[in-house]
């Protein structure tokens, strides 16, 4: 299984997050969802706005 970390696909093995990241020690993030109906995406330009609004109050 391979998995995206630090800007590229990694083997799930090499999965590794520092017990200083922020995401961890204080439990914040971001996680949208798209929907996708027959291969394409549902309703992309409002799921898009919804997670740079939440990336915006992250800073």
């Amino acid at each position: 299984m391979k998995i995206w970390l630090d800007g590229g696909l990694r083997d799930i093995e090499s999965a590794r997050v520092s017990v200083l990241d922020h995401g961890l020690t204080v439990g914040d993030g971001i996680f949208e969802t798209v929907k996708a109906a027959d291969g394409r995406p549902f309703a992309l330009t409002r799921h898009l706005d919804r997670l740079s609004r939440s990336a915006r109050g992250l800073g």
